[in-house]
């Protein structure tokens, strides 16, 4: 939704779906590190992004892997 404000479009591959919740999953707390891990790896990186002007109205951002990181496109 916040993304919607800026008229930005949003898409994530399985493959980056299934990244963050292998690498937010803690064997000790379960599954809740994943919102830690959804802030950090891709709120805070498209937020930056769009205060750079690297994301501007009307673009979609999609996000997949490569070399086990995230990649955005």
């Amino acid at each position: 939704k916040r993304l919607e404000a800026h008229k930005i479009r949003f898409k994530i591959s399985d493959s980056a779906t299934e990244w963050i919740a292998y690498n937010g999953y803690d064997p000790a707390y379960g599954a809740r590190p994943i919102k830690r891990a959804i802030q950090l790896e891709l709120e805070t990186p498209i937020a930056k992004a769009i205060l750079k002007g690297i994301y501007i109205e009307g673009q979609t951002i999609t996000v997949g892997v490569k070399s086990n990181k995230l990649l955005f496109n």
